[in-house]
C-alpha cells in the first residue's frame, strides 16, 4: 500500500488488486509531536475464475472462416498456446481470441487442444477437431 497525504488531517491510500486471498496492512501515522495512531486496512480476496467459450471448435479440412474462442476472467494475466501447428492463435482483442487453421491435407481427423493459463494457475481448454 501507498499511502499520500490529501491536506492537513487526511489521506488517501493506493493498493493493488487482490490476488485471491484475504490480506491486511497496518498503517502507522505519527504528528510532530510523535503521538501515533495505527490503521489497519482490510482487504477482502477474491475468488479467481477462468472460462472459455466455446469449449469445443469444428472445422472442415478447408477452413472457410477465422474461428473465435472468448476467455473470461479475473485473474491479472493470462496466456493462450496451441499444442499445434496447424491451429494458431493470430489475434486478440481483450478477451476474444481469432484461431485460424491449415488446410487439411493428412487423411485422417485430427485434433489441437488451445489451452489457456492464468497468472495464478487456473486452466482451460479449447478442443479444436479438423475434419479431413
Amino acid at each position: 500500500a501507498v499511502v499520500s497525504m490529501d491536506g492537513q488531517d487526511s489521506f488517501d491510500i493506493d493498493y493493488e488488486r487482490s490476488t485471491g486471498e484475504d490480506r491486511s496492512a497496518k498503517i502507522t501515522v505519527t504528528n510532530e509531536a510523535g503521538d501515533s495512531s495505527i490503521f489497519t486496512i482490510n482487504q477482502a480476496g477474491i475468488t479467481l475464475t477462468l472460462s472459455v467459450s466455446p469449449t469445443s471448435i469444428t472445422i472442415d479440412a478447408i477452413p472457410q472462416e477465422t474461428e473465435h474462442f472468448a476467455v473470461t476472467t479475473n485473474d491479472a494475466s493470462w496466456t493462450v498456446v496451441s499444442d499445434s501447428s496447424w491451429a494458431v492463435v493470430v489475434d486478440k482483442t481483450d478477451t476474444t481470441f481469432a484461431l485460424e487453421c491449415d488446410l487439411n491435407d493428412t487423411e485422417a481427423n485430427r485434433e489441437a487442444i488451445i489451452t489457456i493459463t492464468t497468472s495464478s494457475g487456473l486452466t482451460a481448454t479449447v478442443k479444436v477437431t479438423q475434419s479431413y
